[in-house]
């Protein structure tokens, strides 16, 4: 037998093509089944929502410990719950995923896109700004990809049916929407239990210590015009670090004067004093209060979708429901006055992903979790001192300053004493 006849043919076009069609199909079937799943068990879910906040009083707590366990795991609602605390609530699914699939269909062997010298410093700060939403929505779809199981298969296999497409994102949007409406309507009940120093962890088998009372007390419920800069602990909370805590700021915020703008890129007074907001989230209202690591009544969300990490994403979530939860604001919005919530996620998520700020996140951990450094890192010394995170932040970043201050001193001074020194003269 020849070497010809004991090679086997390739596989013609046709074959090629059915194939191709097989997997599409397939996929088509996969993502129809999930869809199908996740409308059923939505009314469902609905009803029990809908019977449980009837019962809620007041005071509730741990009956509010998850929402997430209403949705049926393993369909596109529930990842999409998960999904608006690890990609964040300001960029639409439908976004993400149409720059995912590009991404993926993109040829790897092409030549990279020549980006053309800027003209001036507009331009500059334009393609800057550019390059960086791009990369935000490529670590988005990564996040998606790695949370849905074979979702980046299943989106390239459908092929061009963007209708289906649309369905399964619009389906996903819809668990990112509600989760963050139930996260919202949760922390503004709790949060005014945050907003002073939290009480003392209690002893092992004991019930939490009831948090500090505010003075004027905050409704819990209802409108939120006694928050904001309407009350002095909230107005505390808010306003931004670089300004004076006094009176005279906080009238000069309330009043809008231009010398006292709040803006996104602010970081206000509340950001990583206290975990109680991170562990509302993640552990549950009726946990906010316990001691590290501990858990009170349900499953949280952090338990319920296999989280044992917090990442600046997770953070930054949680400092914008904070943030609004303390606001006077009565709507979810991206926008409060001048300030930008989206401004604001990306600020706390930039400032979170160096090696400054995983100091920061190994303490959220601490309170989420009850981890320690040590479990990734070698222990200090025992006799260390606790260090506050926050502020060893603004003093690596002073110290910066301070650095950058005296470079520029040190060329202004040598400029100075070279045109101060008179030219040699020359030879006739």
């Amino acid at each position: 037998m020849s070497d010809a006849s004991s090679t086997a043919a390739p596989p013609s076009d046709d074959s090629i093509e059915a194939r191709a069609a097989a997997l599409e199909e397939a996929a088509k079937a996969r993502v129809r089944k999930n869809l199908q799943e996740s409308l059923l068990t939505q009314s469902k879910a609905s009803r029990k929502k809908k019977r449980k906040q009837v019962l809620q009083s007041a005071s509730a707590g741990d009956e509010e410990d998850s929402e997430d366990s209403d949705a049926a795991p393993g369909t596109y609602r529930w990842y999409g719950r998960n999904l608006v605390r690890t990609c964040g609530p300001y960029v639409r699914i439908l976004t993400i995923v149409d720059h995912g699939v590009a991404l993926e269909l993109a040829d790897s062997d092409a030549e990279p896109l020549v980006v053309p010298v800027p003209r001036n410093e507009k331009e500059k700060k334009r393609q800057a700004e550019t390059a960086e939403k791009i990369k935000r929505l490529t670590d988005s779809w990564t996040i998606v990809k790695n949370t849905i199981p074979n979702f980046a298969e299943d989106m390239l296999e459908i092929g061009g049916d963007i209708v289906l497409r649309r369905q399964v994102c619009a389906e996903i949007q819809d668990g990112v929407n509600n989760a963050r409406s139930d996260d919202t309507g949760s922390m503004k009940i709790h949060s005014p239990d945050y907003l002073l120093p939290p009480p003392p962890p209690p002893a092992p088998g004991a019930n939490p210590m009831p948090p500090p009372a505010l003075d004027p007390p905050i409704p819990a419920r209802g409108t939120k015009v006694f928050r904001g800069m309407n009350h002095p602990v909230t107005a505390a909370a808010i306003r931004p670090l670089a300004y004076m805590d006094e009176a005279a700021t906080y009238a000069a915020i309330k009043a809008n004067d231009k010398k006292f703008p709040v803006l996104g890129t602010q970081l206000p007074a509340f950001m990583f004093r206290w975990g109680q907001g991170v562990k509302h989230i993640y552990q549950g209202p009726g946990s906010a209060l316990a001691g590290p690591g501990a858990n009170k009544g349900k499953a949280g969300n952090a338990a319920i979708n296999g989280k044992t990490e917090l990442t600046d994403r997770d953070v930054a979530y949680v400092a914008c429901q904070v943030r609004f939860a303390i606001s006077s604001v009565e709507q979810w919005n991206t926008m409060d006055g001048l300030f930008s919530y989206p401004d604001f996620y990306w600020k706390v998520v930039q400032i979170l992903s160096g090696e400054e700020g995983q100091e920061i996140l190994d303490r959220f951990n601490h309170d989420v979790f009850g981890t320690t450094a040590s479990s990734k890192e070698p222990a200090a010394d025992a006799a260390d001192a606790p260090v506050d995170e926050f502020a060893l932040l603004e003093a690596q970043r002073a110290a910066k300053r301070v650095a950058r201050a005296a470079e520029k001193a040190a060329i202004e001074a040598a400029e100075a004493a070279a045109a101060a020194t008179p030219a040699p003269d020359v030879a006739p």
